[in-house]
């Protein structure tokens, strides 16, 4: 279809235009619907009526209307019941209107379907539609630095809502505001009760469950570290994971699980027990079956099995473990939902990658959900085509075999330095795909997407996005974890280390041309709806110089004083290195405080502090040197007083 748009892969039958009144039937929930009608269609009078069917009509009421009510029953008959609550029949020609549904949530997508169409301005369609996925979730990642405060939230909220997420869970591992426990957070942000109850409240309204989540082997370091929970630690010098011989831990987790469950009300409750490294190196070679890791995993498993039954929810676990030993397979309880997080890599690997990884749960008859993930992690900016490829073939391996859900994770390694703005278009082609993958390219969906949730009719910022990208392609091309252009942006100057192994002058003038195309795309931008998430770039601009400078530097300072010049044109280009290096610390810092907890910033910000000290520290060195030689200037005691070691500022000495 020419012009297809976000979710409407419809039916042509003729012109639309939004009526001024619009009836809302609904036996329930009808003020949360109500609201989000008058959210989507502020020009229309919504009004409303209890009823037993779910409908929002045009009025005059249409004589179509049963019509419409016995085609839809009769399409949604044979729809598994989760599916079934979500489906729903629109109808919209010239001046009558017509969206039917068995539940609030159908009723509310079938909105969200109008709400496009509306925007499409010419169209009208006939269109019976129903997700492939039963559950759609976003995971926040919350305990790597940051922690979004309630303005974030909203804003993450309204875009999941938009995008027909239907769940909501966390990485939580010692962010949140235990009232029994409250040495676990009180030294960091956290999602405190209150704010978690508001937050339950702000889903509920957008029609998505949030998922309690509390890490519960591995990935504890900041609950370990405390001194009151040091001697649960299966290693006490690593401080990593629970250990499982020790039962207090169990009185420990039924608490922690307690006080979430009792501020998010619902059906699940996500307990992780993924990447257990310390106990996976030292149990690797027991030769004891009893006192293997997997005995003891399946144990520790089965305990928290026990404790999550008793809450009234079912367990999510992270399928990782599970999977590394798939005899485990068949001793998991059936109502267990096994989470397979699968992220591919920058080889972009096909559906042939995924189905292997997925099959040992699917023959099985598991319940399992496949959980893919935004590629911003550990990244200055996120790796647009491997999060595409990443989407786009694990989903549709899911719908293959039967996947009861899908989750788009959103990880903050190494202090979470990326904000929500980063991620929009991936929260957008996680969403289209997750009802019904699609075969959209990713240029076109980038289109389609700044029409569809920025306005912008020119496409101008799905474009900028793909520019960003350029930053991984051009300097950690096929680089994973230490390749990122974040290692090279928080790295001492003159170091080597992370660059790709190309020519200086190629890499700058690479970055040179990105840089002009952003500014001619920014220029040219005009009003638009959404802004804050296309302002959360605007540090991204900075840290374009700060490479670009950087890489200069690396390049000219050699041949300066190799040749004995004038130090006139460094001194300049440390100079634009420090404008450029205090603009990024302010827009950054402004951008996030317009959505997450302070703490966390004052983090990256003592660290970028320390980048910029060994800027002036490099170039102070360089102005009082007399060694006309770089060779010998890399080698001498004033150059060797300085080192920054980046791994350790980044704290992952011991995990590496």
């Amino acid at each position: 279809m020419e012009n297809r748009k976000m979710f409407l892969n419809n039916i042509i039958v003729g012109r639309f235009s939004l009526p001024q009144k619009l009836l809302l039937k609904a036996p329930e929930q009808s003020a949360k619907l109500k609201n989000r009608a008058k959210e989507l269609f502020p020009d229309s009078e919504i009004i409303t009526e209890a009823n037993k069917q779910f409908e929002l009509l045009s009025l005059p009421v249409s004589t179509k209307q049963n019509h419409w009510q016995n085609k839809f029953l009769h399409q949604i008959k044979n729809l598994p019941s989760a599916i079934k609550d979500q489906a729903y029949f629109l109808n919209a020609e010239k001046d009558e209107l017509g969206i039917i549904a068995q539940s609030a949530k159908g009723l509310y997508y079938g909105m969200l379907a109008l709400f496009e169409l509306t925007k499409n301005q010419t169209q009208a369609i006939a269109l019976f539609d129903y997700p492939s996925f039963a559950q759609r979730g976003f995971l926040q990642d919350l305990s790597r630095g940051q922690v979004l405060n309630p303005s974030g939230f909203e804003r993450l909220i309204k875009a999941l809502a938009l995008f027909r997420y239907n769940w909501l869970t966390f990485n939580l591992e010692h962010n949140f505001g235990y009232e029994k426990h409250p040495e676990i957070s009180e030294a960091d942000d956290q999602l405190t009760k209150s704010q978690a109850k508001a937050l339950f409240e702000l889903c509920q309204e957008h029609f998505i469950e949030p998922v309690p989540m509390q890490q519960s082997l591995g990935h504890l370091r900041g609950i370990l570290t405390k001194p009151k929970y040091k001697n649960l630690a299966f290693d006490e010098n690593l401080l990593w994971s629970l250990n499982p011989k020790k039962e207090e831990i169990y009185s420990l987790l039924t608490e922690l699980y307690q006080e979430q469950a009792e501020v998010f009300p619902g059906n699940y409750f996500l307990v992780g027990l993924d990447e257990p490294f310390d106990m996976k190196k030292q149990l690797a070679n027991s030769g004891d079956s009893e006192k293997s890791l997997p005995k003891i995993y399946l144990n520790h498993l089965l305990k928290l099995h026990k404790i999550i039954s008793e809450l009234g929810r079912k367990m999510m676990v992270w399928g990782d473990m599970i999977l590394a030993h798939p005899e485990l397979i068949p001793e998991i309880p059936e109502d267990i939902i096994i989470i397979n997080w699968q992220y591919g890599t920058s080889q972009l690997e096909n559906q042939e990658f995924y189905l292997k990884k997925t099959e040992p749960l699917a023959k099985c008859h598991k319940q399992f959900y496949i959980a893919t993930t935004t590629w911003s992690y550990a990244r200055l900016f996120p790796e647009l085509k491997t999060m595409e490829a990443n989407n786009r073939n694990f989903l549709k391996v899911g719908e293959k075999l039967s996947a009861q859900g899908a989750l788009l994770t959103n990880w903050g390694d190494l202090g979470h330095i990326q904000l929500l703005g980063y991620i929009a278009p991936a929260i957008g082609f996680f969403g289209l795909n997750s009802w019904k993958p699609e075969e959209i390219s990713l240029e076109e969906f980038n289109q389609n997407f700044s029409k569809f949730f920025f306005q912008d009719e020119t496409g101008q910022i799905g474009q900028f996005y793909l520019l960003m990208n350029q930053i991984n392609e051009i300097l950690s091309p096929g680089k994973l974890l230490g390749g990122s252009a974040l290692f090279i942006l928080l790295d001492e100057l003159y170091s080597q280390q992370y660059l790709p192994n190309q020519d200086l002058e190629n890499l700058s003038e690479e970055l040179l041309k990105l840089i002009k195309s952003c500014s001619e795309i920014t220029t040219g931008l005009g009003a638009i709806k959404n802004p804050d998430w296309v302002l959360d770039l605007k540090p991204i601009i900075f840290a374009l110089g700060i490479l670009f400078i950087k890489l200069l530097l690396k390049k000219k300072t050699p041949i300066i004083l190799n040749q004995a010049n004038s130090k006139d044109e460094l001194i300049q280009m440390f100079q634009y290195l420090e404008f450029y290096s205090e603009q990024f610390a302010q827009a950054f810092k402004e951008r996030w405080l317009n959505q997450a907890h302070p703490k966390g910033l004052e983090r990256i910000l003592n660290r970028l502090a320390k980048t910029q000290q060994g800027y002036k520290k490099r170039l102070e060195q360089i102005q009082k040197t007399k060694i006309e030689n770089w060779e010998q200037f890399q080698n001498s005691p004033e150059f060797n007083e300085y080192r920054f070691h980046l791994i350790q500022e980044l704290g992952l000495n011991d995990l590496l």
